[in-house]
């Protein structure tokens, strides 16, 4: 097992009645997380698999996790994914490309947010153990979304299994990938209650809205974008995720985008997908951001970086289609880089202010 010198492993085998989440310092994209959680469709899930565990995740970086879950792929902070026993978990990272494992897996973590938003596969979950098992790309199960990230880079996250087939086990058991020591972090046993619920916590939030709007685009409007829109080299119908549709609207054939760009513009607009960060959740971070630690300022570099990125790949596009539907992103966006600029710029500041006073 290839150990972390975080200072604050957790060796599984061991008894806790400690709570804890992951320190985000020392995980690496790409890496993969296996649960299993202490309910009965788990137990049906482990048993039917074969293996100890009932769910995969993977780190993409920051401040996040991405997992597919009943409601659909969906981005989760390390802070939602509480620990309370390791001994139900294990963490992965890839070595399945020699000396550019890391480069492999960095570059499967970003296309794994990619996948972000598409609706959970409950029939290719039950499938996956069966001849049966077909490939959809419209729709993942947890350990697939895993291995489909690391088949659009290239790579197999088990040798020989296409990704609708691989399960949490056959991760488990991948030499692909070898188990590394969980770097936790505790957190206050107040901060978590008896009852906690990622899944309940998700559903209060601003990317849970995000993640709705985004199914509804793909659910009303993507059975007649691929009668509409001749897509452009690189992609076929049917679109598995809501980069790929975006890139169809970019640089497809504007004479059938435009109209379509319309209608999905008319769902941001009905869902207020363009304000789902408001003024008072700014606020809210840049009160955080006064005493933050070092992975709050992490996790704000990241988004910042990508809001950044966004803000300057879609301003270029609304330039050559000034629609409705690119002015309102590209403004978005760069409303995002400014604010996130900001909070990263008082999250140092009071970090800095704060190793000054104890000096």
């Amino acid at each position: 097992m290839e150990g972390l010198n975080t200072g604050e492993a957790v060796q599984v085998g061991t008894i806790s009645t400690t709570t804890f989440v992951f320190d985000p310092l020392h995980l690496r994209a790409g890496d993969v997380v296996l649960e299993f959680a202490n309910d009965k469709s788990s137990r049906l899930i482990a048993k039917f698999d074969g293996g100890s565990f009932s769910h995969a995740l993977m780190w993409v970086g920051g401040t996040d996790f991405i997992e597919a879950t009943d409601g659909g792929s969906r981005v989760v902070s390390f802070r939602r994914i509480v620990v309370s026993d390791p001994n139900r978990w294990m963490l992965l990272r890839y070595v399945g490309a020699g000396e550019l494992s890391e480069e492999v897996s960095l570059a499967a973590a970003r296309e794994a947010r990619g996948l972000s938003f598409v609706p959970y596969s409950y029939k290719g979950a039950i499938a996956s153990i069966t001849p049966a098992a077909k490939p959809r790309i419209t729709e993942l199960f947890c350990s697939q979304l895993v291995a489909e990230a690391y088949r659009r880079v290239g790579h197999e996250a088990v040798p020989g299994q296409l990704p609708h087939k691989v399960t949490p086990k056959s991760l488990e058991t991948s030499p692909a990938f070898v188990e590394i020591t969980m770097p936790l972090i505790e957190v206050s046993a107040d901060a978590v209650p008896p009852d906690y619920d990622r899944g309940v916590e998700y559903a209060s939030s601003a990317m849970y809205r995000e993640q709705q709007t985004a199914q509804r685009v793909m659910r009303e409007l993507a059975p007649i974008f691929s009668r509409l829109l001749p897509l452009p080299d690189g992609l076929h119908w049917p679109i598995g995720s809501w980069p790929d549709l975006e890139m169809a609207l970019a640089y497809g054939n504007p004479s059938g985008a435009r109209g379509l760009a319309a209608k999905v513009h008319a769902i941001f607009e009905e869902d207020g997908y363009y304000t789902l960060l408001t003024e008072e959740a700014w606020d809210k971070e840049l009160v955080r951001a006064m005493n933050a630690d070092e992975s709050g300022i992490q996790g704000w570099q990241a988004s910042l970086d990508r809001s950044r990125q966004n803000a300057s790949v879609i301003s270029q596009i609304a330039k050559g289609r000034p629609w409705p539907l690119w002015q309102a992103l590209a403004h978005m966006h760069t409303i995002h880089e400014i604010k996130f600029d900001m909070i990263l710029n008082t999250a140092q500041a009071s970090q800095a202010l704060r190793s000054k006073t104890r000096v």
